[in-house]
């Protein structure tokens, strides 16, 4: 409520109206829009002595039933966009009210059960998937979603708009070929990956195509840390994708990966999926995300200690693992966040566009030519076809001021490092001629971090978009819907 923020002495503009879902950050479950917006019914009744009833005892089950209980209303939690001065939205707050009230403050969330009995799960069939918009519709009608698909994993959709590429001259640890600073616009929304394509995708990928990697076809192999040496190095026969000299998890980030890799990876996703492209960001498409609607150096701040707790760059847990001969040692940073290697994809915060390591953890293949100059050419001038190609966003081992956002790195397309992999992009409009989306296994898709727990099996639900991506109001809650 814009009159009285929550948590805050500071009087803010109010909207008026409920915002589009997804608007404001997740808390730290990953979830959006828990206090205000719309209040949210809950499957209990509402009782308001429950607490004291239950003062002393476990709780283990919420107070629902089919029976005609003694209390009339159901819970409502969360507070919304017209109940104000902050209270309301408590986490603690209950309330309630009758099953059939309605209002324009008033909305819902589902929850999925986890269940390990057996039971039938049939794939529950919905209306059809409305047509993605039209580039021409894409500005008044913007798509606010995260969709999963069943290969690429979670991917964002990203709006068209404007913003500054590159770093003026007086941007400490700018380079030449980040200037000049230029605005550029994103005429066309896309989807990108929510994470950094993982281990267990690439891996998945090649099970299917009995695909052979750069660095497994090269003699010199690929990047990884030895040991014994206490150094990494670009170059070893032991090293490929499966192997970098250090723990990879299933939701690690894949690394060893080449450009060429990247762009097979990217080719057999929209080979399966039948309908839409997927490939790898442009250059531009890439530091939009990474900027994520801010100006400053680092999508943190303009000091590279805004980095801490946010991404994951070199630190002094690297370095205690490398010699004092190790070229990455005096390239670590000062602080010290546990994690000497890659992170599992999530472990850190979320750009303000939802996304996961933008900015270090390993570097990012674009799509793009890479020439030192191309700031200063016109699009025409700059080949589409080249040895040797973009790499963005500074990795675990990098110098963190090579981890700004402008940043330009390039190397042959056949290359691999310990500290290279890519996202993928998905592209808004279907291809032409392409109506059917291709059946596919369920591919486990990147998750963020969270404890372990019980196997299980689920159905496949796939419910069509609303027209608004707002959430909708004026619900009655009831046994049967």
């Amino acid at each position: 409520h814009g009159d009285a923020p929550y948590g805050t002495n500071t009087k803010g503009p109010a909207l008026g109206r409920t915002t589009e879902v997804g608007s404001y950050p997740p808390n730290a479950f990953g979830l959006h829009d828990m206090h205000g917006n719309v209040f949210e019914w809950c499957a209990d009744w509402f009782v308001p002595q429950l607490y004291q009833q239950r003062a002393g005892k476990v709780t283990v089950d919420p107070l629902v039933s089919t029976r005609t209980p003694a209390a009339k209303t159901r819970v409502l939690r969360g507070g919304s966009w017209t109940k104000g001065k902050g209270i309301h939205a408590r986490a603690a707050l209950r309330r309630g009210n009758l099953p059939d009230w309605k209002g324009q403050n008033i909305g819902f969330r589902v929850v999925q059960e986890i269940s390990g009995e057996p039971r039938p799960a049939p794939v529950v069939q919905a209306e059809p998937m409305p047509a993605d918009p039209k580039p021409s519709d894409t500005k008044e009608k913007p798509v606010a979603a995260t969709i999963r698909d069943p290969r690429a994993g979670d991917l964002v959709y990203i709006q068209p708009g404007k913003f500054l590429m590159g770093s003026l001259e007086s941007e400490p640890g700018s380079w030449p070929m980040e200037r000049p600073q230029h605005e550029v616009e994103i005429k066309q929304g896309f989807y990108i990956g929510k994470y950094e394509v993982t281990h267990q995708q690439f891996s998945y990928f090649v099970a299917k195509t009995k695909y052979k990697s750069d660095a497994e076809k090269s003699e010199k192999g690929g990047g990884g840390y030895i040991k014994e040496q206490k150094g990494i190095v670009n170059w070893n026969p032991r090293f490929s994708w499966k192997d970098p000299g250090f723990p990879q998890k299933s939701n690690s980030p894949a690394v060893n990966i080449s450009w060429n890799d990247a762009v097979a990876f990217c080719d057999w996703l929209t080979e399966q999926d039948g309908k839409y492209r997927f490939r790898l960001p442009t250059e531009a498409e890439w530091e939009y995300c990474g900027r994520a609607g801010t100006k400053a150096a680092y999508a943190w701040g303009d000091q590279q200690e805004s980095m801490v707790g946010n991404e994951n760059a070199s630190d002094q847990t690297l370095a205690r693992l490398l010699s004092d001969k190790s070229f990455h040692k005096s390239r670590c940073g000062k602080w010290d966040d546990g994690i000497p290697f890659t992170a599992p994809v999530g472990s850190f915060k979320a750009s303000p566009f939802g996304l996961y390591d933008m900015q270090g953890n390993v570097s990012e293949w674009c799509s793009d030519v890479y020439l030192d100059n191309s700031y200063q050419l016109s699009p025409d001038q700059i080949p589409a076809t080249g040895n040797k190609r973009v790499l963005r966003g500074g990795a675990f081992d990098y110098l963190p001021m090579d981890c700004r956002v402008a940043r330009r790195l390039g190397d042959w397309a056949n290359e691999t490092r310990c500290d290279r992999g890519f996202r993928v992009v998905r592209e808004l409009a279907p291809q032409p001629g392409k109506t059917e989306l291709a059946e596919a296994p369920q591919n486990p898709a990147p998750v963020e971090p969270q404890p372990a727990t019980q196997n299980f099996d689920r159905p496949v639900i796939r419910f069509g978009r609303l027209a608004t991506p707002e959430p909708v109001t004026s619900f009655t809650v009831s046994e049967d819907n």
